[in-house]
């Protein structure tokens, strides 16, 4: 879009954003998960758009994908599964519905 002078209005996109490019969904998912407030938010939306599982190599690689620190990630995880959230299998994470 190409304003031609300063009274055009730029364009109002009214409807949800489509998928256009490779990698898109995943910077939207990416900007969205960082706004939730608390890390469990943060998590538990993580989990729903990795299809209620997360695979990861250790804590801290997991803990980096979601812009947390090591020990909020650890605390969350074992506090979860201590409320029946989520279940840990090794390197495996699930959500129990």
């Amino acid at each position: 879009y190409v304003r031609n002078n300063e009274t055009d209005d730029f364009p109002v996109v009214k409807e949800d954003l489509q998928h256009h490019a490779s990698g898109c969904y995943s910077a939207n998912s990416k900007i969205k998960m960082l706004g939730f407030d608390s890390a469990e938010e943060r998590f538990l939306y993580y989990l729903f758009i990795n299809d209620n599982v997360i695979t990861y190599k250790n804590v801290s690689a997991l803990s980096k994908e979601l812009s947390l620190s090591r020990e909020t990630v650890s605390r969350l995880i074992y506090r979860l599964i201590d409320e029946g959230k989520i279940e840990k299998k090794k390197n495996l994470i699930l959500l129990i519905k």
